[in-house]
């Protein structure tokens, strides 16, 4: 799903969620999007790039926990094309642009 208003970040997890603690989300970093609640990461993406037009280069995987912590690992974060060759995101910088748009979206 595509969050389209400010959601409380707890009613992401409820008891018919597939994996108990975390939530795949996705952000589109130039959109500023954030999809949410999928099995797979790509399922976002596909999403993303399918309702609202994004750009793959945009859009990095991410991780919520239910204690407000974020996980910058994704498959989807392999860009070979760039510097990004692995899943996790180490880079600070790109850290913070999508902790602001899952800051803009959930509260």
């Amino acid at each position: 799903m595509i969050v389209r208003e400010k959601t409380d970040w707890c009613s992401l997890f409820h008891d018919d969620r597939i994996y108990e603690d975390i939530v795949k989300a996705v952000v589109d970093l130039e959109k500023k999007l954030i999809a949410v609640e999928a099995d797979w990461h790509s399922e976002l993406l596909t999403l993303l790039i399918d309702e609202e037009g994004s750009n793959s280069d945009d859009v990095w995987g991410l991780n919520l926990k239910h204690d407000k912590t974020i996980h910058y690992t994704s498959l989807i974060n392999i860009k070979p094309h760039t510097t990004q060759r692995s899943t996790d995101i180490e880079d600070e910088e790109l850290q913070s642009k999508m902790k602001a748009v899952v800051d803009l979206w959930l509260i």
